[in-house]
């Protein structure tokens, strides 16, 4: 079993294609690559841990849009580590765990996570980058 990490997916959310210049033609588009990049890495028994933003905008309202597309993540656990933008259908999503804030077993030591704000001072240590800009 492995743990695999990414963060601020933003299922669904049209303008962080523009506003984070990721290289997609649509939400769509984005939705269906970063799922299929999921689905490449995580395997069926490894553990998978959303560190905020799962999904946003009107579709993340949606619950049965939400349920759906939680059905097709990887992985036989997942986590949510709530963002800003993770509200309440989101987490009423059957997760493993939500929480704010986690410590996880590291082969070297435990790993807080937690979505932190992108300030340099206030970056721990081993802060990793695990965001799709980072695949």
């Amino acid at each position: 079993m492995t743990i695999w990490y990414t963060a601020d997916t933003h299922f669904g959310h049209e303008n962080i294609i523009k506003h984070c210049s990721r290289p997609f033609e649509s939400a769509s588009h984005m939705d269906a690559m970063l799922l299929a990049n999921l689905a490449a890495r995580v395997g069926p028994e490894d553990t998978l841990w959303i560190v905020g933003d799962f999904a946003f905008g009107p579709r993340a309202k949606d619950k049965k849009w939400l349920s759906n597309l939680f059905a097709r993540l990887p992985g036989k656990e997942k986590h949510l580590v709530v963002g800003n933008h993770d509200g309440d259908a989101t987490q009423e999503l059957p997760w493993t765990s939500i929480c704010h804030m986690a410590e996880v077993p590291d082969d070297s030591g435990p790993l807080a996570i937690g979505v932190l704000v992108p300030t340099a001072r206030l970056r721990p240590p081993r802060l990793r980058t695990v965001n799709p800009s980072s695949w």
